[in-house]
């Protein structure tokens, strides 16, 4: 392989992928040669690994790999040209994954590429009504993904025979229409050793697949995944794929194999809010530490759409929550004063809320009072009718581990500009790095109070951009004489990063944009 180091380093690398030492030898070894960015790379994202993903360096280092990787991008030495072969992007320094188009490559080229790189997972399509051989085991593959629509029951019991599973740690089968019958067969695998981690987003999971996951006494799983689309997705087309309802949380709660799940996705699953409450109170989940819950009350004519939040009044007393997302509801008081006084959220440093439709007077206001709020690092804010004010409370509040605030609209009548003016404006937020406002109404007066202002001492990333008047779901960058405005002001002289949808004036603009 050309330029590869010397051959014990090599070695060591390959012989523990989870270290960081050889990881950073191996950079000091080709900065020696002259690779000197290469060599930053790799020391920015093994640093960026070791730290919480809330952890406010995560946007200065986030921003430094930004601007190594214009230089350095993804196809390195240890990367050979390979037809038919797509490489994932770097991590801790490497690249660590790769897709194949057709699963009959995997026999031809999985073993070889994976010999010869520090690859330990791979993306596939499903075979096609049992086409294709079964794939066989790789004693360094660690993750799989499968893609694409299941059209029968011999694709799973294709998976289900190959001994490729049998080392996979990962498994992720994606937007597969997978039913309750086909998870069963492929947890009935022979192959199939414990898992870390089980994702099965936007799959037909209904109450019969979680009899099927039950079944299977998993130990050690950490994250499990089983979001569907949420009601706001379907919108007027309704909602015709069975998700899981209160029955099926009540099973799920009841398993012991959550006692070990640290990350737990549910979204889109019709939990309501009886579901909701006994998988918050279950002993078994009582170690989660991040939750995704959004759009788990369907519209009902007659109903409404419940506020399942109450729910959280009934967590259990052990359960602390460090993430949260929630969203695609309606907010009652109840909802929104249970989550605010539960323990469940008290050591909470990421929120993300959305679709969050009330009547007035708002409801969110109250959770701008709570006190999580004041150990937030990470707030993402999104389609919130209210949300003005509730930014105005929480910015008075200055809470002081606040790094990254994000907020987006979409539509054009969102009041971004109150959301603007009062950030220029009000106290100082001494933590604050990363602001991205999305789509609404942005405003040349506030964005001109922005970028005069002295209030974000710490901000090294502004993303921003607009919508023009009814233009719904079309975001476009800022007219140029407000991004030349912004630009050339005095905010924009301490950014490391400035992205406002204009080629000629934005600085460092995430990769792939």
């Amino acid at each position: 392989m050309a330029d590869r180091p010397a051959e014990a380093l090599w070695s060591a690398i390959r012989a523990d992928p989870a270290s960081d030492e050889a990881r950073l030898v191996y950079a000091d070894w080709v900065s020696d040669r002259g690779e000197t960015d290469r060599a930053s790379l790799i020391r920015t994202q093994v640093r960026r690994a070791q730290l919480p993903l809330h952890h406010p360096d995560q946007v200065t280092l986030k921003l430094r790999e930004w601007s190594l990787r214009t230089e350095v991008f993804l196809i390195w030495a240890e990367l050979m040209d390979v037809a038919d072969v797509g490489w994932g992007e770097p991590r801790r320094g490497f690249v660590d994954r790769m897709s194949l188009e057709d699963p009959v490559l995997w026999d031809a080229l999985g073993p070889h590429c994976l010999d010869r790189t520090l690859v330990d997972g791979v993306q596939l399509p499903w075979s096609r009504l049992g086409n294709g051989r079964w794939l066989r085991a790789h004693e360094r593959l660690r993750e799989l993904t499968v893609r694409g629509t299941v059209v029968d029951l011999e694709d799973v019991t294709w998976l289900a025979n190959s001994p490729i599973l049998s080392t996979v740690k990962r498994l992720s089968l994606f937007r597969s229409d997978l039913d309750g019958s086909q998870l069963r067969a492929l947890l009935a695998s022979p192959h199939l050793g414990e898992l870390e981690a089980l994702r099965l987003p936007y799959n037909h999971l209904g109450d019969d697949a979680i009899g099927a996951l039950v079944e299977r006494n998993f130990e050690g799983l950490a994250e499990l995944d089983l979001s569907t689309y949420t009601f706001d997705d379907f919108q007027s087309q309704g909602r015709d794929v069975p998700t899981m309802g209160p029955r099926g949380a009540e099973r799920l709660a009841e398993w012991p194999g959550l006692a070990s799940v640290r990350r737990l996705r549910l979204d889109g699953q019709q939990l309501q809010r009886e579901g909701l409450a006994v998988l918050l109170a279950s002993p078994h989940l009582r170690g989660l530490r991040h939750l995704s819950v959004r759009g788990i009350s369907d519209w009902d004519v007659d109903r409404g759409r419940p506020d399942a939040l109450v729910a959280f009044r009934t967590a259990h007393p052990e359960l602390r929550l460090a993430s949260l997302s929630f969203g695609d509801c309606e907010l009652s008081v109840q909802g929104a004063e249970a989550l605010a006084s539960s323990p469940a959220v008290s050591e909470l440093h990421t929120l993300w809320m959305g679709q969050i439709r009330e009547p007035q007077p708002p409801r969110v206001d109250i959770l701008a009072e709570a006190g999580f709020i004041s150990g937030l690092a990470v707030l993402h804010v999104d389609q919130i009718w209210a949300a003005h004010q509730f930014w105005r409370r929480v910015i008075d509040r200055a809470p002081p581990r606040l790094h990254t605030i994000s907020t987006d609209a979409y539509f054009p009548w969102a009041r971004h500009r109150d959301f603007l003016r009062c950030l220029a404006t009000g106290p100082t937020q001494p933590s604050l790095r990363s602001l991205e406002v999305v789509e609404g109404d942005v405003g040349a007066d506030a964005l001109g109070a922005l970028g005069n202002t002295s209030s974000l001492p710490a901000l090294q990333r502004l993303a921003i951009s607009s919508m023009g008047h009814h233009s719904r779901h079309r975001t476009s960058g800022l007219p140029e004489e407000l991004a030349r405005a912004l630009h050339s002001s005095p905010l924009a002289e301490q950014l490391t990063s400035l992205e406002m949808g204009q080629p000629d004036l934005d600085r460092l603009p995430q990769p792939g944009r």
